[in-house]
């Protein structure tokens, strides 16, 4: 009957629906990875940067403090 067809035709967009929401779920957690990975990435580039400045900025103030005495 025509009822039949349509709860048919209703189930099959449901599906439809569920598997492209759990697609994109997928996708969002694999992005939101790729975003944890590039944050991770930026601060630890950021931290050696850092470090490496207050090296060179240690250097310097000790040749200075030698030149002063």
């Amino acid at each position: 009957s025509n009822v039949t067809q349509e709860l048919k035709d209703i189930k099959i967009s449901v599906n439809t629906l569920e598997s492209n929401v759990t697609q994109e779920l997928k996708d969002i957690k694999i992005s939101v990875k790729n975003l944890e990975s590039d944050v991770t990435e930026i601060k630890s580039t950021i931290n050696n940067w850092v470090y490496a400045d207050i090296a060179r900025l240690e250097k310097r103030i000790e040749a200075l403090e030698r030149k002063a005495i």
